[in-house]
């Protein structure tokens, strides 16, 4: 029992937070399967993210707290990326 208690446990995993509203237009795209596949990042699908002037004008993501927008999913894949790289939770 002792054992157990003070084995060095392994940390937490940490994964970049990436927020989608379902009604956005990359829903509609396979670039989303992309997103899905990653391990580093964590997909978090919410039914509305208060941002529907942004929704509505073309595609967008929130990584980690900061809003991506783009005119194609291919695009916003590529502003995912280098938002990630400047701004990744995980060092």
């Amino acid at each position: 029992m002792f054992k157990k208690l003070f084995q060095k446990s392994q940390p937490p995993q940490f994964k970049n937070q990436i927020e989608l509203c379902v009604s956005n237009r990359i829903y509609d795209s396979e670039e989303v399967d992309t997103l899905l596949n990653r391990e580093d990042i964590e997909l978090n699908e919410v039914g509305c993210n208060s941002q529907c002037e942004v929704c509505d004008i073309g595609y967008y993501a929130i990584v980690n707290g900061e809003v991506v927008c783009a005119d194609s999913a291919l695009e916003l894949l590529e502003k995912i990326d280098e938002e990630l790289e400047q701004n990744s939770i995980i060092y």
